[in-house]
């Protein structure tokens, strides 16, 4: 079980603004991340609660808000050969994630039987508890970098997010495109800011703003089947 605390702010920006991003990045030392040759596909199913607990803890703006979900850096589950189950808890500023690593069997046992949470005791607490499900599935383009004189810093830019229900993920792979026009740009660090980071706000006019992939996901599924208030 891996447990990472840190701090995220996140900005919206239009599409069109990436390769100007990326040309900034490359003239203040920030270079994609070696780990991840730094441009992967992320693919998560959230998980929640029947009443969509967690997506209405984020309507109402609760400083404490989790997430649950099942990641994997693959097109689709049934290509991933790890996966990775994860507990997000946002309290104000500060986000904390616990990760479990689930391997390719224990993997296809999920996709096959929906058996998952039993094999971690985190994840089966809450499952038992709160009796959360598979809702819904987000998949998006990321490039990642690092800054390699402040190693406590990563930015990501995600682009092309879409979704679709748990359900018809495992029937077909056709997704509803969210934000289509948007990249959303993460700063994540743990301890102080480095230097180029109010040069980037200002050159770039950014604005910080609360965004959820998953509840935007959400509010584009429920477009056409709405949910109870």
């Amino acid at each position: 079980m891996n447990n990472d605390n840190r701090f995220e702010f996140k900005y919206v920006l239009d599409a069109a603004v990436a390769p100007i991003l990326k040309n900034y990045f490359n003239k203040i030392g920030i270079r994609n991340d070696p780990a991840s040759n730094g441009h992967y596909v992320v693919t998560s199913l959230y998980f929640d609660t029947p009443m969509l607990s967690d997506y209405y803890d984020k309507l109402a703006g609760n400083k404490y808000r989790r997430k649950l979900r099942l990641r994997s850096y693959c097109e689709t589950f049934n290509d991933a050969k790890t996966a990775w189950l994860e507990i997000k808890e946002k309290r104000d500023m500060s986000t904390n994630k616990k990760r479990h690593n689930i391997d390719e069997d224990r993997l296809k046992i999920f996709l096959e039987k929906g058996d998952l949470f039993s094999c971690q005791k985190d994840f089966l607490y809450l499952s038992l508890i709160k009796n959360y499900q598979p809702h819904i599935i987000v998949r998006y383009k990321r490039d990642a970098y690092k800054d390699n004189l402040f190693s406590g810093v990563r930015l990501t830019v995600d682009s092309d997010l879409e979704t679709c229900r748990w359900n018809d993920f495992v029937d077909n792979i056709n997704m509803a495109p969210v934000c289509k026009e948007s990249i959303v740009m993460e700063i994540k660090f743990q301890k102080a800011m480095p230097w180029w980071f109010k040069d980037m706000i200002y050159r770039f006019n950014l604005s910080r703003e609360p965004f959820s992939k998953y509840t935007k996901s959400v509010d584009v599924l429920n477009r056409c089947n709405p949910l109870m208030r």
